[in-house]
């Protein structure tokens, strides 16, 4: 199974590295100034292995925190949810943990919050795995559409590495 797909898994199978390795090589290539983050995903990839998803669990597809609208400091809506249907949250948690490493949405204990109830689903190395993966991908549009983003965001990018490793041990 691929990682970096736009919607949830349908059925608990293994999931691979093989797209986060195809983002991490083009990264190499594209932008070798982003080569110590890379390394460090990628070293990432090889410690976790292969990550086997829970499935048959209803799943956003695309949850991220601009799809999460809060009021008076509680969630009122949750949007986008076309993507929505039979899949794995563990995906979504490690998207919602990703986004904790970026601007405003930093916040440690809404990263810890996150990160306990990604590990409930799925464990620790499937959350990191997760997370990872949707690093990957968000590092690499980021390095195709935005790069001028690029050096404002890579400290968190780097972060969540270390962090993901520590986790993972």
């Amino acid at each position: 199974m691929l990682v970096s797909i736009p919607g949830p898994i349908a059925t608990s199978r293994p999931l691979s590295s093989r797209t986060s390795r195809a983002c991490l090589a083009d990264l190499r290539h594209a932008a070798p100034e982003l080569r110590q983050v890379v390394d460090r995903y990628a070293h990432l990839f090889d410690q976790l292995g292969l990550a086997e998803l829970p499935g048959g669990e209803f799943a956003h597809g695309d949850f991220h925190f601009y799809n999460v609208l809060v009021h008076d400091g509680r969630v009122s809506a949750v949007v986008d949810v076309e993507a929505c249907g039979s899949g794995t949250r563990a995906i979504d948690y490690g998207r919602l943990l990703r986004d904790t490493y970026f601007g405003a949405d930093g916040n440690q204990a809404v990263r810890a919050m996150i990160k306990r109830a990604g590990e409930a689903v799925a464990g620790p190395d499937v959350l990191a795995f997760c997370a990872a993966a949707a690093a990957v991908d968000n590092l690499h549009w980021r390095v195709h559409c935005r790069p001028a983003k690029i050096p404002s965001t890579l400290p968190g990018f780097e972060r969540l590495a270390v962090d993901l490793a520590h986790s993972c041990i």
